[in-house]
């Protein structure tokens, strides 16, 4: 179990109110319950939600699994493969992300990769050893466009390798009765997870999407379990106050309320693949109705004494940010949680308490944390212009094409209060490319983060109209 303090800052008064109001409604009690009435009074909404809250059970659906992913583990092996690739999107790759590169890979398993980006010189470095290669497809609605269309020059290059029965070399994880599901099952595919079909994708990191490639490296998958198994029934507690997940969740939501709605978060260097899969489950779940929190990972730690940000600390087996900025936080009166991790194990522990920090903060800012318009919204657009020859961005109230950089004219875009987002379509050693802009913009204070696309558009700036400015990167390597 991990231990956590508060110091709420400025925003003191607004977090009594908080506690208050979680208690005096009974939001852990109804949140278990499922009671979708604490996010919406629509009966339509409500439906959607209840066939959203299936995370809650995550953990005990995990431990239920074991003997089943030790066994595909064993079959793995058994084939020799020297690869194993997993094309996702989103929820469906950020948490393989997360423990591929916080626990490595066991000695005896094939290497493994996460494929999330379109970008040539990434989808070739995948594809490369076509030949020996395991191949995971990982998508919730079995349909989106990326992992299918890196499944097919998978396939092709399987093909083109001599290997006469090219399924055999590809696994799907999945919902029930997908499109996806049933080619699976028609192609007759190595093995096929069908996950449970009321989690959504940011979710489910605790699920077969994140667990399947947790075993395919030999992470402690039955340790991290356990711990999420912990910090469920932490969670469970009536007082906000004292319970993990609705006391995070109650900072940063009564900090968004106050106008800190940017969460800084400072972690130490092992732990900084994990602020990847907040940033989308935070950004995404409350970027909407043109409001939200913004995450914002990779800081220097004096930049998160803004007036508009909320911080959250996480120490790792003591290991964390200096004394000094804390001091420096505390003076500033920028509300403030600390986290202590006591292992890198107690990384389950961690999704689960942001999965229900997250839940709470949407309570708190009357917001639907479980539905994804922008998600959808990014899917149709990119379904459109598969049928067109050029692209324009809108920023706010004008449209740009390619141009020019100019440092003075984006400058003049940028107020107190923005998001300063760099990304690019680069990947693996490319990402050196994206800049830090931290002190970018002298006297603006405006937050700064960085991502790579496809990835980072939909998670950090999905719903907020107002208050973004992107600067895209992007290289010309070699056609593929």
């Amino acid at each position: 179990m991990t231990d956590f303090s508060i110091d709420p800052g400025a925003v003191a008064p607004a977090l009594d109110t908080v506690f208050s109001q979680l208690n005096r409604d009974r939001f852990a009690e109804k949140l278990w319950a499922r009671h979708t009435d604490l996010w919406s009074g629509d009966y339509g909404v409500r439906q959607a939600i209840a066939n959203r809250l299936g995370w809650l059970d995550a953990p005990e659906f995990g431990v239920s699994q074991l003997p089943r992913l030790q066994a595909f583990v064993r079959r793995v092996r058994a084939q020799r493969f020297t690869d194993t690739a997993l094309f996702g999107m989103g929820g469906s790759s950020l948490a393989p992300e997360v423990f591929h590169r916080l626990f490595g890979r066991d000695a005896g398993l094939p290497r493994f990769s996460m494929l999330d980006s379109t970008d040539p010189a990434a989808v070739r470095t995948a594809l490369s050893r076509a030949d020996t290669s395991l191949f995971i497809i990982a998508s919730k609605s079995g349909t989106t466009i990326e992992p299918n269309s890196m499944a097919a020059a998978a396939r092709r290059r399987v093909e083109a390798a001599g290997v006469k029965d090219w399924a055999s070399r590809f696994v799907a994880i999945t919902d029930d009765q997908t499109p996806l599901h049933k080619r699976a099952l028609n192609d007759g595919f190595f093995d096929v997870f069908v996950n449970p079909s009321d989690v959504g994708g940011r979710y489910s990191a605790l699920t077969l999407f994140g667990l399947v490639p947790a075993a395919l490296i030999g992470a402690p998958v039955d340790t991290l379990l356990e711990n999420a198994r912990r910090m469920a029934e932490a969670c469970r507690a009536n007082d906000a106050q004292t319970n993990p997940g609705l006391a995070l969740g109650a900072l940063i939501g009564a900090a968004a309320r106050e106008g800190r709605d940017k969460l800084t978060l400072l972690l130490p260097p092992r732990l900084e693949p994990l602020a990847l899969w907040i940033e989308q489950l935070v950004a995404e779940s409350t970027g909407k109705n043109g409001q939200g929190i913004v995450p914002i990972a990779g800081e220097t730690p004096q930049v998160a004494a803004a007036n508009d940000r909320v911080v959250v600390i996480v120490r790792l087996d003591g290991v964390g940010v200096d004394d000094g900025i804390v001091r420096a936080l505390k003076s500033a009166r920028v509300p403030t949680m600390t986290i202590d991790m006591p292992a890198i194990e107690a990384l389950g522990a961690e999704f689960f308490r942001w999965e229900i920090a997250t839940a709470t903060a949407g309570r708190i800012l009357d917001i639907n944390p479980f539905d994804e318009p922008n998600v959808q919204q990014a899917k149709d657009a990119t379904n459109a212009l598969l049928f067109e020859s050029s692209l324009t961005f809108r920023h706010r109230d004008a449209l740009y094409g390619r141009g020019e950089w100019s440092e003075k004219s984006s400058h003049d875009l940028v107020v107190p209060g923005d998001e300063v987002f760099t990304v690019g379509k680069l990947q693996g050693g490319y990402t050196r490319y994206l800049p830090s802009w931290h002190g970018w913009t002298p006297g603006i204070c405006a937050a700064a983060s960085a991502g790579i696309v496809p990835r980072s558009l939909e998670s950090a700036y999905g719903g907020r109209i107002n208050g973004g400015f992107a600067v895209y990167l992007t290289l010309r390597p070699a056609p593929m």
